[in-house]
């Protein structure tokens, strides 16, 4: 085999975060890991020369956000190998001894040895951590950009959208912490280790971390799936709820029947999603990110994605109600009404921003608002209180849920030009 020629030494080789997807008992037919430039990439098995005892394996690399997809079973081995524009042929010996690379095209795989139509990632077990990842993409964070009140509201969210998902572990004598472990390297990382610290060290001693452990990534899976609004409505009896819930519930089952405790029932762990899902109303994506990536880390330390949230899973986080079994009452206002404001943060292109409602002595608490109207908002009176952190009064139409306001709605006559 020719060495590979590429401007780029050594970006076809894995060095770090090895992960086994799929392993024949002898070798790994289908793994990943990361290069030295912390690139992943994607590895599988090819074919095998028995004469020159060696295997050859196929090597992409990826973006995230289409490893992500692969591993969610979103695309296929297949389509990442036709789009791809980092394709290597890898040989290496049967112990796993590198002997040299090249790079190929989807045209070089023989025919007999192609991904079919449908190549999705099969299902595949690993051990969690209870460290996870929460990384903001796209966008300026790509150059390790990201506004400091945006960094904040992600890390605030997402601190209380972990904690929120195992507020079921009071019931037998433990309450979870996750721990911010800083920023890492990758676009704009935030890492979350969990610790269950005891409570009550007799209603405890026979709880099993591990199970907690291994059922939490289920958990906030779900809870950040696309039809989490169905999933946390609907009325159905176990048996007719989706697989994952299934697999919750009888997860959370086990581990309080080894407690001898009272089991949750179905409408409480409903509960338990809805409001882990409440963190996530309301979060605001600008040129800064995009879209943010959940992973968790197994013991080894291999990124295992649970999870992506972007504009439309956050419309529909929107609609969760914080308890599934109240009804909420909607109101809007029919027309504008007077309110005091003071801005938090604001999208200066788009209108988009957060505010206090009320002013010092009678905050009505933080809502989202939408200011339209104008082609930009640098200079207004929105950026100017977001700056000297000042209320000020404005007329919009305010929508409130249950008798809080949640968001408001401010419409401004054009300025000259914008026409």
């Amino acid at each position: 085999m020719s060495k590979v020629v590429s401007l780029i030494p050594d970006v076809h080789q894995i060095v770090s975060g090895d992960l086994a997807i799929v392993n024949d008992g002898e070798y790994d037919v289908l793994y990943s890991g990361r290069n030295k430039y912390e690139t992943r990439v994607l590895g599988a098995i090819l074919k095998e020369d028995e004469e020159k005892g060696c295997m050859t394996y196929v090597h992409v690399l990826l973006k995230s956000g289409d490893y992500s997809s692969f591993l969610r079973g979103a695309v296929t081995l297949k389509s990442l190998y036709q789009n791809s524009q980092a394709l290597f042929f890898v040989d290496k010996t049967y112990g796993g001894r590198f002997l040299g690379a090249s790079i190929a095209t989807w045209e070089d795989i023989p025919e007999d040895h192609r991904p079919l139509d449908n190549s999705f990632c099969p299902a595949f077990s690993y051990e969690p951590s209870f460290e996870f990842d929460v990384s903001m993409k796209d966008g300026r964070s790509e150059e390790h950009l990201v506004l400091p009140h945006e960094t904040n509201e992600v890390n605030e969210s997402f601190t209380r959208f972990i904690d929120a998902s195992l507020s079921w572990t009071k019931r037998i004598g433990i309450k979870a912490i996750a721990y911010n472990e800083g920023l890492m390297a990758a676009s704009f990382k935030i890492r979350f280790r969990v610790e269950l610290p005891e409570m009550d060290q007799t209603s405890i001693a026979a709880v099993d971390i591990t199970k907690v452990r291994n059922l939490l990534p289920s958990i906030l899976k779900l809870a950040v799936s696309k039809g989490i609004r169905a999933e946390v409505m609907t009325k159905e009896t176990i048996e007719h709820s989706s697989p994952e819930f299934q697999t919750i519930m009888s997860g959370v089952n086990e581990i309080f029947d080894e407690v001898h405790a009272m089991r949750p029932t179905v409408d409480e762990m409903r509960k338990v999603l809805a409001q882990a899902v409440q963190p996530m109303q309301g979060l605001q994506f600008s040129d800064s990110f995009k879209r943010i990536e959940i992973d968790n880390l197994d013991t080894r330390g291999a990124a295992i994605p649970i999870g992506v949230v972007d504009e439309q899973y956050v419309a529909e986080a929107n609609e969760v109600p914080a308890d599934p079994l109240k009804v909420d009452i909607t109101v809007k206002d029919e027309t504008p009404r007077s309110y005091a404001i003071q801005v938090t943060n604001f999208n200066i292109e788009n209108g988009n921003g957060k505010a206090y409602v009320g002013n010092d002595k009678k905050t009505l608490g933080k809502v989202s608002i939408y200011v339209r109207g104008r082609k930009s908002y640098d200079g207004t009176h929105f950026t100017q209180s977001m700056h000297e952190k000042d209320p000020f009064d404005i007329k919009g139409k305010a929508v409130r849920v249950n008798g809080r306001i949640k968001s408001i709605s401010i419409e401004l006559p054009p300025q000259k030009g914008d026409q």
